[in-house]
């Protein structure tokens, strides 16, 4: 409820604000009117208008606005004795010029309009004129009176009491109401102290007649635009405007002093006051807008350091010219350097990387600046204290605009931490991998004998049907069983078996030859592969081995004779059935069981 009651009031009371001010601007205006058309310098009720509009956010406020200028224009105009009829012409040739102002500068706008950008200020002069002509054609119109006189008189008043009163009344305004715009109260003096100079230097020259000083408030106007920017431009104008207006209806001031009468002093004026503000607002939105980039390069210069400490990377910059070495405080810091103890320089930059890595560096960057061309390299720099660091440097060709190489620039990065970590995941990788190795030929081994497993066995065999396949050679493969093995485990124990187990691996691994593959399948039974080996030789092969276990001596195991049975089986290329090749090689075995043991038999797959 309160807020509503706030905004009625607001909405109530800024049309009487604007309404009173406007009747005071034109009535004062209207005093100093001189000439048989009732010629003034300025119509600043006008400016004043054009800026509530400016300023009211609220349709309903803006027209209670409208509402309440009217009133105050046609009654303004009726004190000064204009006829009813005409006064009601007037206002209304006021209200479109206004209204028609407020529309150009806001039509198709998508941000708020603002005296700080140049093309803003563009806009307004250009609405401004529009305006005034549309309101000199206008009044005109509906006076049927062509005289150039009083249409000249209106489009230059009403022009200028735009563009000189309509820039203060918003800067003033929207500085008062900003709630991110903190003023000092030394911001405020000296802003005081800059408007009262060009106060002070107008009075001066305005109200002297002798003299034609009129270049002299143009210094203040430039000194207040300087240092206040927008709103000492446009202040300062008005300051001119409003005492060389009085000064010059009062028949003082330089102005005086030219050849003319009375109109043509004050469109001289006119002109004058157009000269400064054409001076002072681009001058104003375009320290505006420096002052902008300035903020978004010290932002944009904020960040990039942020960003050259988070990621440990810096930039450098090498004027051939000069021969001047540019380094950032990243790449300072990334050497172990500080800006006030140390200079970098071309001649000695070379020292600082580790002695292995110089006479690599210096071919590459030497040849890089010679051709102008780019450069990526991985290096090392030794810190003041004896730190090693791995860093990475690129450059690029700075041309000029005939294509001529002036200069390098680039980043240097430390890649320690990368380094080191890709360090860690060789080793890492590294011992997996020996780990995967070492667990695969665990899982191939048989952990009693040492040799092959069963999973190891039939692998080796696939390999090798693969292999006689594709050469079209002879593969033969052994199955041996020892002997009354289980008799050995009742009578001596399974430590005395495990140790047979053992030592006929040794002896049957010497008696085969180096291409040969032996592996238990299980309990006392093994697998012999010969490959390249025809059923001939692979029977000369196992009887070799079948001999060798018979000879074993056992000493200090007291053991009787130990004999071992063998079933060869052979196969010649195109062959791909490893299942039926042990089969045979099974078969083969169980002949020479039942044959009486220690023995060889051989069977075709």
């Amino acid at each position: 409820m309160v807020r509503i009651l706030r905004k009625m009031l607001r909405i109530a009371a800024w049309p009487v604000v604007a309404g009173f001010a406007y009747y005071v601007l034109a009535f004062v205006s209207l005093h100093f009117a001189r000439g048989d058309e009732g010629i003034v310098t300025v119509w600043p009720a006008s400016g004043l208008f054009v800026a509530a509009l400016l300023l009211a956010r609220e349709k309903v406020l803006r027209f209670s606005i409208v509402g309440a200028i009217s009133i105050a224009s046609t009654v303004s105009n009726m004190s000064a004795g204009t006829p009813l009829d005409a006064a009601l012409g007037f206002t209304i040739c006021n209200l479109s010029e206004a209204l028609l102002v407020s529309w150009l500068i806001f039509h198709g706008r998508r941000r708020p309009f603002s005296f700080n950008d140049i093309s803003d200020v563009g806009r307004f002069a250009l609405a401004s004129v529009t305006g005034a002509l549309w309101s000199a054609c206008f009044v005109a119109l509906i006076l049927r009176d062509w005289n150039i006189g009083f249409f000249v008189s209106w489009f230059t008043t009403v022009t200028l009491g735009i563009m000189i009163v309509t820039p203060v009344v918003v800067l003033v305004a929207r500085s008062a109401t900003a709630r991110n715009l903190k003023i000092t109260t030394e911001q405020f003096v000296r802003a005081v102290c800059y408007l009262l100079l060009v106060l002070a230097v107008s009075c001066a020259v305005f109200l002297q007649s002798r003299f034609p000083l009129l270049f002299v408030p143009l210094f203040t106007v430039l000194i207040a635009t300087y240092r206040l920017g927008a709103l000492g431009a446009a202040t300062s104008v008005c300051i001119i405007a409003a005492v060389g207006s009085v000064a010059t209806a009062l028949g003082l001031g330089p102005i005086h002093l030219i050849d003319g009468n009375y109109e043509t002093a004050v469109l001289f004026f006119q002109f004058y006051l157009l000269t400064l503000l054409a001076s002072a607002l681009p001058l104003s939105a375009s320290l505006a807008q420096r002052q902008r980039m300035l903020a978004g390069i010290q932002r944009s210069h904020s960040l990039l350091r942020m960003a050259e400490r988070t990621a440990d990377l810096g930039h450098w910059h090498l004027n051939f010219a000069t021969n001047e070495l540019f380094w950032s405080s990243q790449v300072y810091a990334i050497h172990g350097q500080t800006e006030d103890t140390y200079r970098p320089e071309l001649e000695t930059a070379l020292d600082l990387y580790h002695p292995d890595d110089r006479e690599e560096i210096s071919g590459r960057v030497n040849s890089s600046f010679a051709k102008g061309e780019s450069f990526d390299f991985d290096a090392r720099i030794v810190r003041p204290d004896g730190e090693v660091r791995h860093i990475n440097t690129r450059g690029e060709a700075e041309t000029d605009e005939t294509g001529h190489v002036i200069g390098m620039f680039g980043v240097f990065q430390d890649i320690t931490h990368r380094v080191e970590t890709l360090r860690e995941l060789d080793d890492e990788r590294r011992r997996a991998t020996e780990e995967a190795q070492q667990a695969r030929l665990l899982s191939e081994t048989d952990q009693l004998t040492g040799i092959g497993n069963r999973r190891k066995a039939m692998a080796v065999i696939e390999a090798a049907i693969g292999e006689a396949n594709s050469h079209n050679t002879p593969l033969s493969i052994a199955i041996m069983d020892i002997d009354h093995f289980k008799s050995i485990n009742d009578r001596f124990g399974h430590s005395a078996g495990d140790e047979v187990l053992k030592r006929i691996t040794r002896v049957c691994s010497c008696s085969l030859r180096e291409k040969d593959f032996i592996g238990r399948l299980g309990g006392e039974e093994f697998v012999v592969v010969l490959p390249g080996t025809s059923a001939k030789e692979a029977l000369t092969v196992c009887e070799r081995v079948r001999c060798t276990i018979e000879q074993i001596d056992w000493k200090p195991l007291v053991l009787p004779s130990v004999t071992a049975s063998i079933g060869v089986a052979s196969c010649t290329g195109n062959y791909d059935d490893s299942d039926h090749l042990l089969n045979e090689a099974d078969k083969a075995l169980y002949a020479a069981k039942q044959a009486g043991r220690n023995r060889l038999s051989a069977r075709a797959a």
